[in-house]
């Protein structure tokens, strides 16, 4: 049967016996220590044991102490090895006791030449271990010190009066050794324990604010489920739902429900944003408003892939953006723009509404662009940008860090893009006598006129030659720039040598 004492050693031997840094670890490391000291003591003795019985004055007496005290150090060494921790004080005043009694016997089986630097008398060696115990079981200063006392004395008492002159001064240095090995032991024991106790307190207080972040994070997160379940039930509770925005409500109570429902069962987050698409995540998000103006521009977007959590998060912050144009906004118009940028590493999503628009710096946000659009988004490394002016709309972009697998993908989307598309030749854009309008981004490298026709000709981006030419956003384009009886480019028609513009004057260009 395998006992304790040799599991632990076999596992140290295996390098397995890494000591943990708790209290019990400490206290483990401490028994240790004091029985490795009585094992080092005990093996230089036998290495010894065959010189000093053969100078024993008397060889049975020097047998029988010495059986004794192998007995008696055994048998405390099992008991703290099984207990490991050595805090017991009557087990320490008997090794004490013991050890005092070998030191007393040492006249009669050495001589008085051996009783200095000699194995004969192996009583001051082998009871050294006893003063580093004292230092560990006992957390009195004054227990340590009667025992360290117990044992000088004792070995004073049988060593220095029967030592020669000249090794007087070894005895006394022997004597002190005695507090030596005490004082160390106390001083290593005592640091350990207390590295211990602030360790276990440092652990004790993680745990506790571990409990507390899951605590908040839940809290959050039932905020979170709330937030827009309350702007639903205020525009049921107002009265009367004008009969456009009915349909769409419902759908919206409908879904925040089974959001809800979900929630409860512990289930899974809603579908829509689990598939890791950028594109997938805003246009799930914009599907639940379609009683707003809303236009969505996500064509740049498409291929850009991100975790499932990071898609939730967008979708998530996205709705939460769109509910608030729909209680606060009164906007007419609400474009919700998503694009990727191969070149800076990041994509960016963009909600930007004409409505009343707010001063950011006096206007404190609420609990959606302030967790929502805010906290929840930087989780994932997203940024949040808000650019607002009171009576000027507001306007919210979200980037992040573009995924480098899905990065050439974003690229060759773009490139491939009819926004992107490119007229090489000397190009005239012409129409019937209705609107005309031409892809945003076209650029005519040769050409030197952009017509439309009498009764209406717009561009939704920018016509412009040699190859300058600026994209929708840039101009502020939400929509189609053309309208029925307009004769001005909603861009910036534009050309390199004397261009004509039919309609307006020269760089005419309309706001869009």
């Amino acid at each position: 049967m395998r006992t304790a004492p040799g599991r632990a050693l076999r596992r140290w031997w295996r390098g397995q016996g890494a000591l943990p840094t708790t209290p019990a670890g400490v206290e483990r490391c401490a028994v240790t220590v004091f029985v490795g000291v009585r094992a080092v003591n005990l093996a230089q003795l036998a290495v010894a044991l065959p010189e000093a019985a053969e100078r024993a004055t008397r060889p049975a007496v020097f047998a029988v102490v010495l059986g004794g005290y192998l007995v008696e150090s055994v048998a405390v060494s099992v008991v703290v090895l099984a207990a490991g921790v050595y805090r017991n004080r009557r087990l320490a005043w008997a090794d004490t006791a013991v050890a005092g009694l070998v030191l007393l016997l040492q006249p009669a089986f050495a001589s008085a030449a051996d009783r200095t630097g000699s194995w004969t008398a192996w009583g001051f060696a082998c009871t050294l271990s006893t003063a580093v115990g004292a230092s560990v079981a006992f957390t009195r200063r004054r227990e340590i010190l009667a025992a360290v006392t117990v044992l000088a004395g004792c070995y004073l008492a049988t060593s220095l009066a029967a030592a020669p002159v000249a090794h007087r001064s070894t005895v006394l240095g022997n004597a002190v050794a005695y507090a030596g090995f005490a004082a160390l032991g106390r001083l290593l024991a005592g640091y350990l324990r207390r590295l211990a106790a602030d360790a276990e307190r440092a652990r004790s207080d993680a745990a506790r604010a571990a409990a507390e972040t899951a605590r908040l994070r839940e809290l959050e997160r039932q905020r979170v489920l709330l937030h827009d379940n309350v702007g639903v039930l205020r525009m049921f509770a107002a009265g009367a739902v004008p009969s456009g925005l009915d349909g769409p409500l419902r759908a919206r109570a409908e879904a925040l429900a089974n959001r809800v429902r979900a929630f409860l069962d512990d289930a899974a987050d809603a579908p829509g944003a689990a598939t890791g698409s950028l594109v997938g995540a805003v246009r799930a998000a914009a599907d639940e408003y379609a009683d707003l103006p809303l236009e969505t521009v996500l064509d740049l977007a498409d291929g850009v892939e991100v975790p499932p959590a990071t898609a939730r998060a967008v979708r998530d912050a996205v709705a939460t953006l769109l509910a608030n144009v729909r209680l606060h906004a009164a906007a007419t118009s609400v474009v919700v723009h998503a694009d990727a940028d191969p070149a800076e590493g990041e994509w960016e999503v963009t909600v930007t509404d004409d409505g009343r628009g707010f001063d950011p710096a006096t206007t404190g946000t609420g609990f959606g662009l302030r967790v929502q659009a805010g906290s929840a988004l930087a989780a994932h490394d997203i940024t949040t940008h808000i650019r607002s002016a009171p009576d000027d709309g507001v306007r919210i972009t979200l980037r992040g860090p573009l995924n480098t697998n899905t990065a050439n993908n974003t690229q060759n989307a773009t490139n491939n893009s009819p926004l992107n598309a490119r007229v090489t030749g000397g190009a005239q854009n012409t129409s019937d006598t209705r609107n005309a309008d031409c892809l945003p981004d076209a650029d005519s490298a040769g050409s030197t006129d952009s017509a439309g026709s009498t009764d209406g000709a717009g561009s939704v981006g920018s016509a412009g030659s040699a190859g300058d030419a600026r994209s929708a956003d840039d101009t502020g384009s939400t929509g189609d720039a053309g309208s029925a009886d307009s004769t001005a480019g909603a861009g910036d028609a534009g050309s390199a040598g004397g261009a004509e513009n039919s309609g307006g004057e020269p760089n005419a260009g309309g706001a869009g």
